[in-house]
């Protein structure tokens, strides 16, 4: 069996780590620009997931 399979997968969004920063080159700050997209991207979809879930809940009361 696969040990990385039987941990839990955590949301990027509830991670504790620091996004890279750029080091000066190029190649660092696409690097540091791709991570922060992905977050971003990751905290939008969480934010409109309990907007859709508030609204709903809403209309069911």
């Amino acid at each position: 069996m696969n040990p990385g399979m039987l941990v839990p997968k955590v949301p990027i969004y509830e991670q504790t780590i620091d996004l890279p920063t750029g080091d000066g080159s190029l190649a660092g700050a696409v690097e540091a620009s791709s991570a922060r997209e992905e977050l971003t991207k990751a905290m939008r979809n969480k934010r409109r997931a309990s907007i859709k879930e508030a609204n709903f809940l809403k209309a069911m009361g």
